[in-house]
């Protein structure tokens, strides 16, 4: 079960979590693509867009996209086109917590 932020305030401290977590995930991504740490990175992101995919969906529509299709190639082996993704995830994130 999900609990939804309770306010802007949970809310904004959810998306710059996001934000940096794909900060720290991208250029490791691009670095080391097949390390333990990376695929441990992927994991933790793909637990915090599980945990708050309702909240992303009303908040953040195209950073949940964006999300999505970088697990997609993650998981065929395409890591240059996964961190094209985050980063398209992160320049979202960013535009949201900056406006």
């Amino acid at each position: 079960m999900e609990i939804q932020p309770a306010n802007d305030a949970e809310r904004i401290a959810v998306l710059r979590h996001l934000h940096a977590q794909l900060r720290i995930a991208v250029p490791s991504l691009v670095v080391a693509p097949d390390s333990d740490e990376v695929r441990m990175m992927l994991d933790d992101l793909r637990r915090t867009i599980d945990d708050k995919w309702r909240m992303l969906t009303a908040a953040a529509p195209r950073t949940l996209a964006a999300l999505r299709c970088a697990f997609e190639y993650a998981g065929t082996g395409r890591p240059d086109q996964c961190a094209s993704e985050l980063v398209a995830a992160h320049r979202h994130l960013a535009a949201i917590l900056n406006s």
